[in-house]
């Protein structure tokens, strides 16, 4: 029987997570239950046609009038919750595709095998890869209005989708959805504080060590598969800078910003 999770066909599978995602709704009242579920039917029909064809802004306008038109204060908040996760979801099922792609690619051009392939020996290709530096600088903003939570999930998500495992991605799924769409304060919607932007600049580099092992290895099984043991894994020293100015650093840009907030994101940093 073939996994639904494993594919490279995008809309596809960011159909398959927002059924995913309509049956927990259907089956929990508190999300939205049988009322929101089948509203997202028809809002999936508006925005990812069966037929290809897609509806001018005006039209599409007009649909999403006439699906919220007879919804009572409290569905159109968890539809309009649902809507969001489904742009979400849409994100989540492309990288997930391409991830999918490229593992069914013997060799990807511009790739690191294919780097590897067109090199005369061993010492050779490791000075080479040991030269550049591959640097990432990450960056926040006190407007943004994604919760922490909910990023946490969504990376659990993906993770469950790219192994293709059905029954964690349920799960990660189910813990999505309980998380808040936006940032929160005492129950409203709130701009991050200086911490807060910290503390998702900490999350996005917690992801990066835990999927640096996976990127080296990627370079160390090309080198050994092309060089035997010609390849002395120890010399390899593919270079990774981590920065950020999000984290305390916006002094030009954000008020809020101190000596004191500086000193505590380093202390969280370390």
């Amino acid at each position: 029987m073939t996994n639904p999770l494993i594919t490279d066909n995008h809309l596809q599978l960011a159909r398959t997570l927002v059924d995913m995602m309509r049956d927990d709704i259907r089956s929990e009242e508190s999300l939205g239950g049988h009322i929101v579920a089948d509203k997202i039917i028809e809002l999936e029909n508006i925005v990812w046609p069966e037929n290809g064809e897609y509806l001018d802004a005006k039209t599409e306008r007009r649909a999403f009038r006439e699906v919220l038109h007879d919804l009572k204060p409290e569905h159109k908040e968890k539809l309009f919750e649902a809507y969001a996760r489904m742009g979400h979801l849409y994100e989540i099922a492309g990288l997930a595709a391409r991830h999918h792609f490229f593992q069914k690619q013997k060799e990807i051009p511009g790739g690191v095998e294919s780097f590897v392939k067109n090199q005369s020996d061993a010492e050779t290709a490791v000075n080479k890869l040991n030269q550049p530096v591959f640097e990432v600088v990450m960056t926040m903003h006190p407007t943004n209005t994604h919760s922490l939570e909910s990023m946490q999930a969504q990376r659990e998500l993906i993770k469950a989708v790219e192994s293709g495992n059905t029954g964690k991605a349920k799960s990660a799924m189910r813990q999505l959805l309980s998380t808040p769409v936006l940032h929160e304060k005492a129950g409203q919607d709130a701009n991050f504080t200086v911490r807060d932007e910290t503390a998702v600049v900490v999350h996005f580099l917690n992801n990066l060590y835990e999927d640096l092992p996976a990127v080296y290895a990627e370079y160390d099984s090309a080198l050994k598969n092309k060089f035997l043991t010609a390849y002395k894994p120890e010399k390899l020293n593919v270079k990774f800078r981590l920065g950020s100015w999000g984290s305390s650093g916006d002094k030009d840009g954000n008020q809020n910003v101190t000596a004191e907030t500086t000193l505590e994101a380093i202390a969280l940093h370390t």
